[in-house]
């Protein structure tokens, strides 16, 4: 069990969050705000699984790309259910859902060409926001953790506004979705910057 790759602490936790996530999406038509928080259970435990792997020195290939996979799946999931909430802008969840999936299945395939063992390498030559991005874990998991909750909110603030702000029109889980969306944006932006540095490397690699 121990030498295990399947067992390992961190992908067990992986396991945990399919499991929640799944009970989550299962919920959003009835039980909301169940679902919302079962939602950021899940995508919160990706914070704890990475701290376990370097701590009990269980880091794989294989818990990688299943914290990786979990990540985008979760993510996916959330943009269709939005796009169900919102479906006059149902063609910009489309966008980042395409945007999501091309520009982490290219860089990671381009990793691999590389020879790296992970796509969170840090090379020179992914350029400074990259660097930082998979160089400094607490960016990375702002970053995440942000954009996640602003997704989690726009689904939230369908039912309700939340507690209403003393002096305001505004509710605060409306105010913490409006200051989690320039988190998104930056968000995009490394996306962008992913699917750029991928495509030169694998043009590098064609020539």
């Amino acid at each position: 069990m121990a030498n295990n790759v399947f067992f390992f602490v961190p992908n067990i936790i992986g396991y945990l969050r399919i499991g929640i996530a799944l009970v989550a999406f299962c919920l959003m038509p009835s039980k909301q705000y169940a679902a919302f928080w079962l939602y950021t259970v899940s995508f919160s435990l990706d914070m704890v699984d990475g701290h376990f792997a370097r701590y009990l020195q269980q880091v794989s290939v294989f818990g990688s790309l299943l914290d990786m996979l979990i990540d985008r799946c979760t993510l996916l999931c959330m943009l269709t259910r939005l796009s169900l909430c919102y479906p006059r802008h149902a063609i910009v969840f489309s966008a980042l859902t395409c945007l999501d999936i091309s520009s982490h299945w290219m860089y990671m395939y381009s990793s691999v060409l590389l020879g790296y063992k992970s796509h969170k390498i840090v090379d020179p030559e992914i350029g400074p926001l990259l660097m930082l991005y998979y160089g400094n874990p607490i960016f990375l998991d702002v970053v995440f953790y942000g954009s996640m909750t602003f997704f989690g909110l726009l689904y939230l603030v369908t039912i309700t506004p939340g507690p209403r702000v003393p002096g305001s029109a505004w509710g605060v889980w409306q105010l913490i979705c409006v200051a989690c969306a320039p988190v998104e944006i930056v968000q995009i932006v490394i996306n962008l910057s992913m699917l750029h540095t991928a495509s030169f490397r694998m043009a590098a690699i064609d020539t």
